[in-house]
């Protein structure tokens, strides 16, 4: 919906629970010259990744003014958005249009394209390429020193409050942190793998902007974040006296990408792994095992989903693995603390994805954490006796969100993941189960 009243009045009011109100949206070129294209564009998409560092989209337009032309477009433009949701939520940014794709000309004067688009940031970041020691105490210094100094991102984009303290990894004194020519989000993300939380010292941080800006938070912070939504599986009461809100909150429709993946887990070291750390100047290789359970880190629900059902050899999903990985000793053999523990916080996190789609909320960014309560599949249920699928629903993180401005329409298409379930399975089946039958047979 484009805005016909700003001031609130009648005419600037949402109807339904997708409208929004598209205050801007033009193009400006190096010269300082601007033109409006919110007539002209058709579908608008803009991308969240917390796995990404920076927001990225496009915009297909149908242009029957010769655009690019009277633009002289090359690259070097800029395209500003501003737009409120129905909570008056008021979204806002200027991206930089890298590159065009998909021209087609049907007839003289009626040509249709895409027009990509990202973070300024991002921009600069391939320009540039850091070989510093950095001296700083802390990681989450380092990482505010880069996005400060090298990508030139303000405290607006990313205020003090956005950014977690890690705890202290190592001795500057006797090892400074050397980043060797890399670019700058690469060394981001490089020393976020391996900085550690102050919230339970477990690893991971992840580096991403959202809607509202950058944010640099670890896992275990973001795992136990409050609900900011809670979304129910219904159909939306067509009954004209309900809410916008409450139809906010309701999904028609959502699509399950992936439950579990046992093989997937045990390769990607999910529940146990190993690790063989080399000592060059000593000529010595040492091992290190990493063992999932329960009790390990900081969850998004209260259960991992494993139990400890053996297998022929007498081993449990967690007893054994063949993720391993080879790593230089260094840094006061620090690595154990890192590596094989990151890497399987990210495999149970990405076991589990679900895919919704909702009315349009700018207010909702990765790294939000909801809850999904969705009924059981039982048709024997009677309607009035509905119970959650205990499997499906509880708590979710946000890890990736496409907000799709479809003509006069405001979508969210949310990809959901969790690490965990609300039901335990902390349990090994009796020694004369059929379990045990099977295994053995």
């Amino acid at each position: 919906m484009r805005e016909e009243n700003p001031s609130g009045k009648a005419g600037s009011q949402p109807r339904t629970e997708y409208d929004y109100f598209l205050q801007e949206l033009k193009i400006v070129n190096a010269l300082g010259a601007s033109i409006d294209i919110d007539n002209v564009f058709e579908e608008i998409n803009i991308y969240e990744d917390i796995f990404s560092n920076v927001l990225n989209g496009d915009i297909t337009i149908k242009d029957s003014a010769n655009i690019i032309n009277r633009m002289q477009m090359h690259g070097n433009e800029f395209l500003s958005i501003s737009f409120k949701t129905p909570s008056l939520n008021k979204y806002e940014k200027t991206f930089r249009i890298y590159k065009i794709t998909n021209l087609s000309m049907r007839q003289t004067s009626n040509a249709s394209y895409k027009l990509h688009f990202c973070s300024e940031e991002f921009f600069i970041n391939q320009q540039y390429m850091i070989s510093k020691s950095f001296k700083e105490k802390k990681l989450s210094d380092v990482v505010t020193t880069i996005a400060r100094n090298f990508l030139r991102i303000s405290e607006k984009k990313l205020p003090a409050n956005e950014i977690e303290e890690s705890t202290l990894l190592m001795s500057i004194d006797d090892s400074p942190l050397i980043i060797p020519n890399m670019r700058p989000l690469e060394a981001i993300n490089w020393v976020s793998s391996f900085a550690l939380s102050k919230f339970d010292l477990s690893p991971g941080f992840f580096f991403y902007e959202t809607t509202n800006g950058f944010t640099f938070r670890s896992f275990s912070n973001l795992l136990s974040g409050q609900i900011k939504r809670t979304i129910y599986y219904a159909p939306k009461n067509e009954n004209p006296s309900e809410s916008l809100a409450s139809k906010h909150d309701k999904l028609d429709q959502f699509e399950v990408k992936q439950m579990f993946d046992m093989l997937e887990g045990i390769n990607s070291g999910a529940y146990g792994s190993r690790i063989k750390k080399i000592d060059f100047l000593n000529r010595k290789v040492e091992n290190e095992k990493f063992v999932l359970n329960n009790n390990t880190f900081t969850t998004l629900n209260q259960n991992i989903p494993f139990n400890l059902a053996k297998n022929r050899f007498n081993d449990p999903v967690n007893g054994s693995s063949s993720y391993e990985r080879f790593f230089p000793k260094f840094q006061g053999d620090l690595v154990g603390r890192w590596l094989l523990v990151r890497a399987s916080r990210i495999a149970l996190l990405t076991a589990t994805k679900m895919h919704i789609d909702i009315p349009g909320d700018s207010m909702l960014s990765v790294g939000d954490i909801v809850k999904l309560n969705i009924p059981e599949n039982d048709a024997k249920v009677d309607i009035q006796n509905i119970k959650l699928d205990s499997m499906l629903s509880g708590r979710y993180l946000i890890t990736g969100l496409r907000h799709q401005l479809l003509g006069d329409k405001y979508f969210a298409h949310a990809q959901l993941c969790k690490d965990s379930v609300i039901f335990n399975l902390n349990y090994a089946p009796p020694y004369n189960s059929t379990w045990n039958l099977v295994i053995n047979s």
